[in-house]
């Protein structure tokens, strides 16, 4: 490396330590706690977070083996559903731009998740499963990261930094239908996102399996789709889960691969 680059590296990151220190961010307050990242999570107001529909203004400061990374006008606020009456609450965070904030290979997005692991001591089963579904070869595994977190400075425990799960590169990588289908020879064949969902929302989209399971369809949205494609897709399920439950399920012909 050249002197002259050298000279800028050290001068970028002289004004970036400049530019904490000018906001009264005092960065030798800011340690790394083990060998994880800590995430140190800072509510404007100083105040907990105590909605899920209501955003409130945070910085992030990230700490890894001696590397210091800043996030400024962050908005977060709680999610889950059985999960946000833990005592150690989950989160979704919302930044500012599209922002890689698990780096190269993984979303450019504004919405992440901070994940508590709450209902299980060993908190590393949603990694493992991560993991195993990328030795799978799986087209999307939601992302894991564990990081140790402080919330206005007091420590919260282990959390697992997430994707929220929506359509994108480096995430549930389909083409949305995202115009209204007017057009009864319109190919509505793709593509969907469904969650299998235990809880109903008021103005989304649901349906049901025969086995029971109740699946909510994200995209197209409630506003967008249609009764055609509502069929075609609650068709489709109810027909590959048929052949995954039948005696012939490993069939080629039958089954559910067909």
């Amino acid at each position: 490396m050249k002197l002259k680059q050298v000279f800028l590296i050290w001068g970028i990151c002289c004004l970036f330590v400049a530019t904490l220190q000018a906001d009264g961010i005092n960065l030798e307050k800011y340690k790394q706690l083990t060998n994880i990242p800590t995430l140190y999570v800072e509510t404007f107001d100083g105040g907990d977070i105590t909605s899920k529909t209501v955003y409130k203004y945070c910085r992030l400061i990230r700490v890894t083996d001696g590397n210091v990374e800043f996030f400024d006008s962050v908005s977060i606020r709680g999610r889950g559903n059985a999960s946000w009456g833990f005592p150690k609450k989950p989160y979704r965070l919302k930044f500012p731009n599209k922002t890689k904030f698990l780096g190269k290979g993984f979303a450019n997005a504004k919405n992440w998740t901070l994940l508590c692991n709450g209902g299980e001591k060993l908190m590393f089963r949603n990694g493992l499963t991560s993991y195993v579904g990328s030795l799978t070869g799986l087209k999307f595994n939601p992302a894991c990261k564990f990081v140790d977190m402080y919330l206005n400075g007091v420590y919260r425990g282990t959390y697992q930094i997430s994707d929220q799960v929506d359509v994108r590169k480096h995430r549930v990588n389909i083409v949305e239908q995202d115009t209204i289908v007017t057009d009864s020879s319109t190919d509505v064949s793709g593509g969907y996102l469904m969650e299998q969902d235990g809880y109903t929302e008021v103005g989304e989209t649901y349906f049901s399996t025969p086995s029971g399971a109740h699946i909510r369809v994200h995209s197209p949205k409630a506003e967008v789709i249609n009764s055609r494609q509502l069929a075609y897709i609650s068709n489709f399920m109810k027909t590959m889960e048929t052949a995954l439950f039948s005696s012939l399920y490993k069939s080629v012909v039958y089954g559910y691969r067909k």
